[in-house]
């Protein structure tokens, strides 16, 4: 059972139905922001909502204020429509980890919001180089959407089509700047890649490292269905094996993903994205 302390007084709100998490979604996604912890922009949305004359008694209330509890916060203080945090401290929910989808927390909606502070945090690496993955514009994406299928090979894992569009993007001198480029790095973080490496002279890439709360929550925020969260959790949780079981320094090489045998690959980096897809 959800708990917070609300001036002074224990709450025990009662738990919303997934739906209503499902609305907190959406009212939350508009308004995160990178490296912002998610308490204090439910805080916020909860500041707007009593604003807006709901108490806290309301279904969108009591949502935020399971919300608030399982991103860790212990005590708020509700000053006039003002809400402000007094106390927290950091759950598996609130670092958006993998361990707080499990399935009773799917199927009741709260893995959700594990999943927006999720989205707060990814980042990815590329050649060593920290960039943010935050969702981009939804008809930016659609587009670069349809690139990537244009560009992407016969039986070719998506892992991999997502980093040879960075690749292609890095090889036409676009970077973070670039909404398209922008746009490959959500697509690589959502699929669980977290350190890729590119070589564009040699036309190779291997990636180095995973991350299963990434592709997790991506793929409930994408679909909410729990077997799809499962299959995507434990895609990456075997290319992650690999790597454990590697030498030292090794990294999953193109086509690995895809069952086929280990071993430096070449790659084809398209020239220009947005060529025909190869039959």
């Amino acid at each position: 059972m959800a708990s917070i302390i609300v001036n002074g007084e224990p709450v025990h709100p009662q738990v919303p139905k997934r739906e209503d998490f499902v609305e907190l979604a959406k009212t939350l996604l508009p308004r995160i922001v990178h490296g912002e912890p998610l308490e204090t922009t439910v805080a916020a949305a909860l500041s707007d909502a009593l604003e807006s004359g709901l108490d806290l008694d309301a279904v969108a209330s009591r949502t935020m204020l399971v919300a608030l509890a399982d991103l860790g916060v212990r005590k708020i203080a509700v000053e006039g429509p003002k809400v402000r945090i007094v106390e927290s401290e950091p759950t598996d929910v609130s670092r958006g980890d993998a361990r707080a989808y499990g399935m009773a927390a799917l199927e009741s909606g709260r893995a959700l919001v594990a999943a927006i502070a999720n989205f707060t945090q990814r980042r990815i690496l590329v050649n060593g180089q920290p960039h943010v993955a935050m969702p981009q514009p939804v008809e930016d994406l659609k587009k670069f959407l349809q690139l990537v299928q244009a560009n992407r090979l016969v039986d070719e894992d998506l892992m991999f089509t997502a980093c040879r569009a960075i690749a292609g993007f890095l090889k036409a001198g676009k970077g973070p700047d670039d909404p398209e480029f922008r746009c490959a790095l959500q697509l690589a973080c959502e699929l669980g890649i977290a350190d890729v490496v590119i070589d564009l002279e040699g036309g190779r890439l291997a990636i180095r490292d995973l991350n299963e709360s990434n592709a997790a929550a991506a793929a409930l925020l994408q679909t909410g269905n729990p077997d799809v969260v499962k299959q995507a959790r434990e895609k990456v949780t075997a290319l992650k094996r690999k790597l454990a079981e590697s030498k030292p320094g090794t990294a999953i090489p193109a086509g690995a993903a895809a069952g086929r045998p280990a071993g430096e690959q070449k790659i084809v980096i398209p020239a220009r994205i947005g060529v025909r897809r190869r039959r």
